[in-house]
């Protein structure tokens, strides 16, 4: 008969000053580099809302003009419009960010997620996805963010955008 420590003793195991000694003592680190990126007009309104919480580092984004382009002849580099305004270029917001969430209301920027996700996926970056519709009809933007996301939520609660920020640790 073999004898096997039960759950209990190896609990008390891991507790002595010996295995704590193996603990990594750093704490983790809660703080992301997110973008929080409004794909219409309802969309927009949501994320300026969002930006008066406090949060760790994030930053709201809205679509500006999709069809502009760095002129490198790759991918289109949309300009898209912080909420004070200030006009910044996907390539440039997404430099140091770790995770990217979209959020639409409609099927209006099914385009610029396609080139969002696309980006994001070349730069290894965490994409999650929040449609937003309160009279179910957004089925076409659930299609089009679904390949490009690798959370995607579809909710009639605007609420729920916090919950799946606070989820992400935004």
């Amino acid at each position: 008969m073999v004898d096997h420590p039960t759950m209990l003793h190896g609990c008390a195991a891991a507790s002595t000053s010996r295995e704590a000694s193996f603990r990594i003592q750093k704490p983790v680190d809660t703080h992301r580099a997110a973008r929080v990126i409004a794909l219409d007009e309802a969309a927009a309104r949501v994320t300026s809302e969002l930006a008066r919480h406090p949060w760790q580092g994030a930053r709201f984004l809205t679509c500006h003009d999709a069809t502009q382009t760095s002129g490198n002849g790759r991918r289109p580099d949309p300009v898209l419009l912080a909420v004070d305004g200030t006009p910044v270029r996907l390539s440039e917001t997404l430099v140091d960010a770790d995770v990217v969430v979209m959020i639409a209301t409609g099927d209006d920027g099914a385009a610029l997620a396609a080139v969002i996700g696309e980006t994001c996926d070349e730069r290894r970056i965490m994409t999650a996805a929040l449609v937003i519709d309160s009279e179910r009809r957004s089925r076409a933007a659930a299609a089009a963010l679904r390949p490009y996301a690798q959370v995607l939520l579809v909710s009639d609660d605007a609420s729920d955008v916090v919950d799946l920020l606070s989820a992400l640790r935004v």
